[in-house]
């Protein structure tokens, strides 16, 4: 199982709980790791969070996260890296955004459901994982 999620108006220890819950790595595909604002976000404090459960997957950074438009770095090999820990844990793509919609994660969630991984949008990181929405095109108004 591929989830995807934004830390925007979450807490940290919850994603811990959470990656717990599901048995899940995180995967963070920021481009740049870490946060001006929210300093808990940035590599050094998640390593010292989840320790082996958390890996930066820069190749599925948005390049033009600071415009409106998306390009993903490398998105085969950020796709072939998920794809290697998938195999043995559930998988949580996480970013900063708060709105899947707008966010680079959708582009890259839709690229693992055309290769026939099941992928939701967890909103929330409380106890709703397994009720989240599938993330697809159904979600976003366009």
């Amino acid at each position: 199982m591929i989830y995807t999620t934004g830390y925007a108006r979450q807490n940290a220890e919850d994603l811990k709980a959470l990656a717990e819950h599901l048995n899940a790595v995180v995967c963070d595909i920021r481009l740049v790791p870490r946060s001006r604002w929210a300093p808990q976000w940035n590599k050094s404090s998640l390593v010292a969070l989840l320790g082996p459960a958390y890996r930066h997957v820069k190749q599925l950074g948005n390049k033009t996260f600071r415009e409106l438009t998306i390009n993903i770095l490398d998105l085969n090999r950020g796709i072939e890296i998920v794809e290697g820990l998938a195999q043995s844990y559930a998988v949580i793509l996480m970013c900063g955004c708060a709105n899947y919609c707008d966010c680079h994660r959708k582009p890259v969630g839709e690229a693992f459901s055309a290769r026939g991984h099941e992928v939701r949008e967890l909103a929330s990181w409380g106890i709703e994982p397994l009720l989240a929405n599938p993330a697809s095109k159904s979600t976003c108004i366009v």
